[in-house]
């Protein structure tokens, strides 16, 4: 408390105690004034009226990933109602870590507002942003010569002057509850003495995880438009009513590769030459999406087709030779690529929005990637041969994802290839008085010698053992007619390949006659 404030206390005091010896009338008149002018008092401590200050150095970081090299910084003088007073000192960015510094500033108050403008290091990407960012940050520098620019402190901005100028809230009680609700809109919280402009990308996970929110795999545009609906949003009452904006944050914190973005700050900052330890951001970005404030309604799927999609979670074995599609559901603002390796395969050409990079016989390696979001995309795809994994006697292929810029797998899956050669030692069994948990798939028998399903009546089935040995997974084979005595009249022949817990998937050979009954029977898994 200043000089000043202490002596009015001290003399207001002191006269009512004097006073509180009058008679009641004069007393209780003085009480009243001693009232009125303690509340005046107080409202004056609480105001922004503080006097000019003088600092000989201001520094700190500017920080989405860190900016780069030479983008510029304003450091703007605010009078004590946050109003440009339209004294500026401009300098810039000193190196790829972000960091600035002027000298020698004298303020008509203790407020300023730091703007910074240059591109960044996009942390989920990897890669130099497209365009450039703007960030703002407000800071009371009576007590502080380092402040830090960073997202907390842009989307504080608005709803801080808002409360100053609007509300009449002292600029640290402002301060303090423009962030407690911007955190809110992720559930995350800090210590009532943490400033944003103290906090830093490199040690503050919290800081880390809410970049990584806002960026997604957005171009630096279209994040910028996030971040200015949010705050504007909020401006007024501190809460996120747009559920549409809080959507895209959750379909952020869902599609984005949290090993890829700490990998890529890793090896920033170590091309810098600067040892840092990335926080633990992953949790938080968990936190968030575990809360489930928003809904998601953005998701790369990976659906059945026709032509059993290779990329599905449901297809994990496929037959040498034959065709199969590759096929996903990307949406609008979302990115995929897959990698193939380990073995030998064909696609037809040309693919429908496939990009796809010559063969690497060398690594046994090739690369699809989504040309264009928000459409369709297909491609027909033929394995031939894989590698041999020797404890589970059959071949594979892998399929590894990346989503949305992501330079580690957001997902790996092996393919294991079946060579029709490989299956040994069939032998016949009744379908109708063995293998009953088949047979509950198969529907119900029709007479004793066939089962019905949807116009296929199984005649026989063949119990096989597939691989070098009888540890290599148990198959059955199929024959069967499908649709007898209709227009579309076919005898089929269908492998269904177990694993060594009886997880079976269903394939089939067939001809474009049965086109549609095949594509529906490959969807199948049974568990037995």
């Amino acid at each position: 408390m200043q000089r000043l404030e202490f002596f009015c206390i001290y003399y207001l005091v002191n006269k009512y105690i004097v006073l509180s010896n009058l008679i009641p009338y004069q007393f209780m008149k003085h009480v009243y004034y001693l009232a009125c002018g303690l509340a005046l008092l107080f409202a004056a401590c609480e105001s922004n009226d503080l006097g000019p200050v003088k600092k000989a150095r201001v520094s700190g970081h500017v920080q989405k990933g860190p900016y780069v090299n030479g983008s510029s910084i304003t450091i703007i003088e605010l009078d004590n109602h946050l109003n440009q007073t339209g004294k500026n000192f401009a300098t810039s960015i000193i190196d790829n870590s972000g960091s600035f510094e002027q000298k020698d500033i004298d303020l008509a108050s203790h407020f300023i507002q730091l703007k910074a403008d240059g591109y960044y290091f996009n942390e989920v990407s990897g890669k130099l942003s497209s365009g450039q960012l703007t960030l703002y940050a407000l800071s009371d520098v009576s007590d502080a010569s380092t402040v830090n620019v960073n997202v907390l402190t842009h989307l504080e901005r608005a709803r801080v002057e808002y409360l100053v100028q609007e509300k009449s809230k002292s600029f640290a009680a402002a301060k303090k509850q423009a962030q407690k609700e911007i955190l809110a809109i992720f559930g995350f919280t800090l210590p009532s003495n943490v400033d944003s402009e103290s906090l830093d990308l490199t040690q503050d996970a919290i800081l880390l995880a809410i970049s990584c929110i806002l960026q997604g795999p957005y171009s630096t545009g279209d994040m910028v438009e996030i971040m200015a609906s949010i705050s504007a949003d909020i401006r007024p009452d501190g809460v996120l009513d747009n559920q549409a904006l809080g959507s895209k944050l959750m379909n952020n914190a869902r599609n984005i590769s949290l090993p890829a973005v700490r990998k890529n700050l890793t090896d920033k900052y170590a091309v810098l030459g600067i040892d840092v330890t990335i926080p633990d951001f992953e949790s938080y970005v968990q936190q968030f999406l575990e809360q489930e404030f928003y809904s998601q309604t953005l998701f790369i799927l990976y659906p059945l087709t026709k032509g059993m999609n290779i990329l599905s979670d449901a297809v994990t074995a496929v037959r040498k030779g034959h065709e199969y599609s590759m096929k996903a559901d990307v949406p609008e603002d979302l990115s995929l690529k897959i990698v193939v390796k380990d073995g030998l395969w064909y696609y037809l050409f040309p693919p429908l929005n496939w990009s796809v990079t010559p063969y690497d016989a060398a690594n046994k390696r090739q690369e699809f990637t989504v040309t264009e979001s928000g459409k369709p995309n297909e491609l027909q795809f033929r394995p031939e041969s894989g590698t041999w994994d020797e404890e589970k006697k059959s071949s594979y292929i892998t399929i590894e994802y990346y989503e949305n810029g992501a330079n580690i797998p957001n997902k790996i899956k092996q393919l294991t290839i079946i060579d029709p050669s490989e299956v040994v030692e069939c032998e016949f069994t009744d379908p109708l008085t063995d293998l009953t948990w088949l047979q509950e798939w198969i529907a119900f028998s029709e007479n004793p010698n066939s089962s019905y399903y949807d116009g296929l009546y199984i005649t026989k089935i063949y119990q096989c053992v597939y691989g070098q040995d009888t540890q290599s997974g148990i198959g059955f084979i199929i024959e069967a007619w499908y649709n007898p005595g209709g227009e579309y009249e076919t005898k089929m022949k269908m492998v269904m390949r177990c694993d060594g817990q009886n997880l079976c998937v269903m394939e089939g050979t067939y001809d474009q006659s049965c086109y549609d009954f095949n594509i529906r029977d490959q969807k199948l898994i049974y568990k037995r």
